[in-house]
């Protein structure tokens, strides 16, 4: 298995679900989605989100 396969930046998956960066964010924080900061002790580290294809099949986190 490929060490950084379906990580990606909250961009990403904004654009994925279609929601805003923001959104993205805060949805990590909360832990609606499987994510972490690269440096946790920087509040203003970026996130990155794991999103396997499996969970496009499912349609998770998207609004119905």
């Amino acid at each position: 298995m490929e060490p950084f396969k379906h990580i990606y930046s909250t961009k990403k998956i904004a654009a994925i679900l279609n929601k805003t960066d923001r959104q993205i964010r805060n949805m990590c924080r909360a832990g609606s989605l499987n994510a972490r900061q690269l440096d946790p002790d920087d509040p203003k580290s970026p996130w990155m989100v794991y999103y396997p294809p499996t969970a496009y099949k499912k349609g998770e986190h998207q609004d119905e």
